[in-house]
Formats: C-alpha cells, sequence, structure tokens
C-alpha cells in the first residue's frame, strides 16, 4: 500500500508535523503465460477479456479469502516466438489502496416485530474506518416504518416511514446515497430521515423496529 503524508514546518517549530494523509491505489504486475498458440484469433480474445471498462474481482489462490478489485491500466508488453509460444506482462491498478473481505450477505428475519437487537461485526483492520454497506428492507405484512438504532454509534438513527407491507423492498446504498424500492412511480427520499446507516470498527450492537427481513451487504477493505 503505498501511502504519502503533507508535513509542514513551523518557524517556531523545526519539526515536522504530519497534516495529512493521502492513500494511493495499489498497483501491481502479472505476466501472464497463454498455454497454447498465440495466433492473432487468441490475442485478440486475450485483449478482449483482459481490456475492459471498470473494475473486476481479483483474487490468488494463495488466499481466496482476500479480495482486489482491478483493471489493466493500459500499459502491457508481449513476448511471443517464431512459433507463437509466449506471455504478456500487465500492468495492473486497483479500485483501493487495500485489500477486501468476501462479500457476505446477512439477513436478519424480524417479520415478528417489535424491537429487536442485532450484532454485525466490521471486520476492517483499518484504524477510525467507517463502514456504509448496502442493506436492503425487505417489508412483511403490515404497513409499517422501519427504524435502525445504532447504539454503539451515538444511537444514531436511521428511518423510513410509510412503507407497504406485504410487497414492499427497499434497497439502500449508504455509501452512494441511492435509494430504491420495488414499487413502481414512488421516491422513497421523501420516507428517509436523511441519517445514512453506519458501522464502526468491531462489534456494533442495532436496534431494529419493524416488520421487515434485513438483509446487509457486507464487505470490508483491510490492510495486509
Amino acid at each position: 500500500m503505498d501511502i504519502s503524508y503533507d508535513r509542514e514546518l513551523t518557524t517556531n517549530n523545526p519539526y515536522a508535523y504530519i497534516s495529512g494523509k493521502k492513500y494511493n491505489s495499489m498497483q501491481f504486475t502479472l505476466n501472464l503465460w497463454y498455454d497454447g498458440i498465440l495466433n492473432e484469433t487468441a490475442r485478440k480474445t486475450i485483449a478482449e477479456w483482459l481490456f475492459v471498462d471498470n473494475y473486476k474481482e481479483f483474487y490468488s489462490l494463495d488466499d481466496i479469502n482476500i479480495k482486489y478489485y482491478c483493471m489493466p491500466d493500459g500499459k502491457a508488453s508481449k513476448y511471443i516466438t517464431g512459433s507463437l509460444e509466449g506471455y504478456f506482462t500487465i500492468n495492473f491498478i486497483c479500485s483501493a489502496p487495500w485489500a477486501f473481505t468476501p462479500l457476505v450477505e446477512t439477513e436478519f428475519d424480524l417479520s415478528m416485530g417489535g424491537t429487536t437487537e442485532i450484532s454485525i461485526n466490521n471486520t476492517s483492520n483499518i484504524q477510525g474506518y467507517i463502514h456504509k454497506p448496502e442493506i436492503e428492507i425487505e417489508m412483511a405484512v403490515m404497513d409499517n416504518d422501519v427504524t435502525l438504532i445504532n447504539k454503539t454509534n451515538d444511537n444514531k438513527t436511521t428511518e423510513f416511514t410509510g412503507l407497504i407491507g406485504g410487497s414492499e423492498i427497499v434497497y439502500v446504498d449508504n455509501q452512494n446515497k441511492i435509494i430504491l424500492t420495488n414499487q413502481p412511480s414512488t421516491y422513497r427520499y421523501n420516507n428517509f430521515n436523511g441519517v445514512w446507516f453506519e458501522l464502526l470498527r468491531g462489534i456494533n450492537l442495532i436496534d431494529v423496529t419493524g416488520e421487515v427481513i434485513l438483509t446487509v451487504k457486507e464487505q470490508y477493505p483491510i490492510i495486509l
């Protein structure tokens, strides 16, 4: 992981202090051998497979539980023998300065209603990291208000009012501030209190009120 620091000196203090820290996206280079003849058709297929316009999941067999999201940065070279055998050298750039845990979807069946305490463990090892997960709220039988109070995070409260029982499913991307519903011509930002759901590092204790099935999509950044 590549980190740079902003350091400042003052007239009265000759010792530099850190005023900021910047993370740079991870990069690495791979040599890819091709088991076969690198004719024009094979080279075209490889190029179409590798050179995409978005980040793709990457992992090594050394540890399949460590995920990266990468794409070639456009810098590539190839070595091909006269018998059309050879390899490619490709530089990859990642979407972030760190790796990620596997994506896990945890479902909490709270359809009996009332208030239930659930526990979610933010396993990131990045100091001060606050995770903003994707969640899905599936309404049970009754029209209802739904409240999530993270008691570990100063009782921050995420609330939706007036959701439709028995049919509505609300998807919330807390990181990108996106709210979607399966109800046609329905705008749920007006039913939202504006507090995006967050998870601090470690165990989070959350009180959930409402007759719902709550799904939390968890994937945490980690520094190796």
